[in-house]
């Protein structure tokens, strides 16, 4: 068995706490890895600004919980699982944006 880190332990105490441990939605197994890095989901209003256009993204936080029989993976807002400091170098972590840099 892996040993886990601090970051990853607390991911598995809430997602238990929380009683998110189904099995996996595609091929039914429950054998499951807590990944040691974050996904940054960015979010768009409209499609189109997806494409470079220098619009805000709205960056969502993410835990990333991956399928050890199939490979599917899982995202876990971890504003809403309580796994993010309110602050962080002043910034509002429910409020975390980026803008793209002009070159």
């Amino acid at each position: 068995m892996v040993e886990l880190n601090k970051k990853q332990q607390q991911i598995v105490d809430v997602l238990t706490e929380k009683d998110a441990l189904e099995p996996c939605p595609r091929c039914k197994k429950s054998d499951f890895s807590v990944q040691n890095y974050y996904c940054p989901l960015l979010t768009h209003e409209e499609p189109l600004d997806i494409q470079v256009t220098g619009k805000v993204a709205k960056v969502i936080p993410t835990a990333i919980v991956v399928c050890g029989n199939c490979g599917y993976i899982m995202l876990h807002n971890l504003m809403p699982l309580g796994l993010l400091p309110k602050e962080k170098n002043g910034q509002n972590t429910n409020d975390l944006t980026t803008e793209k840099q002009e070159n």
